[in-house]
């Protein structure tokens, strides 16, 4: 079967956000083997958008949530790693923290480890949620002490993040299918 444009758009919408006619154009010339090679090995390709923090020109962007967001969407939409990119929106969805509930500061710096993390291993990505901010602060890490544990991040890591839960017929814990 033949390379088609029709199947470069696909892998860009699949491994991204989809792309220009541009982008379609330059990965149907890479062809199949040579585009995802490319999309899989990303920290091969310059990133500029993600070393401005303020591409938009915004101006007061660590006082605004909103206006983060848009920095956000907007760098993801035009950034040169778009597997990188949407790895980064899959992890937010995983790991889910809401910017209502924690500083701005904070969630940018969730938003960064999430970029750079994106294809470690999960035990990997996992310690390095353990040790977040922002995860700690929207899981109510603060509340803990060491004769008062908070078991919320604890819970959540458990039966949310990993998918483990304890067995009801024993007191060991197990993996959940699926």
């Amino acid at each position: 079967m033949a390379w088609t444009r029709e199947e470069a758009a696909h892998l860009l919408r699949r491994a991204g956000f989809g792309g220009s006619l541009g982008d379609v154009d330059q990965t149907f010339a890479l062809g199949p083997t040579a585009a995802v090679d490319a999309l899989v090995d990303f920290e091969r390709t310059a990133d500029p958008i993600w070393s401005n923090q303020n591409p938009l020109g915004v101006e007061k962007p660590d006082e605004d949530g909103y206006q983060y967001r848009g920095t956000l969407v907007y760098q993801m939409l035009v950034s040169k790693r778009p597997l990188q990119t949407k790895l980064l929106w899959f992890w937010h969805g995983h790991f889910t923290t809401s910017l209502s509930a924690v500083d701005l500061g904070t969630f940018c710096k969730q938003m960064q480890l999430y970029r750079a993390n994106a294809v470690s291993g999960f035990g990997v990505f996992l310690a390095v949620m353990y040790q977040d901010g922002a995860m700690l602060q929207y899981l109510n890490g603060s509340g803990s002490s060491k004769y008062g544990p908070n078991e919320n991040f604890a819970r959540e890591s458990m039966e949310i993040y990993t998918r483990w839960h304890s067995d009801p017929r024993s007191s060991i814990w197990r993996r959940c299918p699926g």
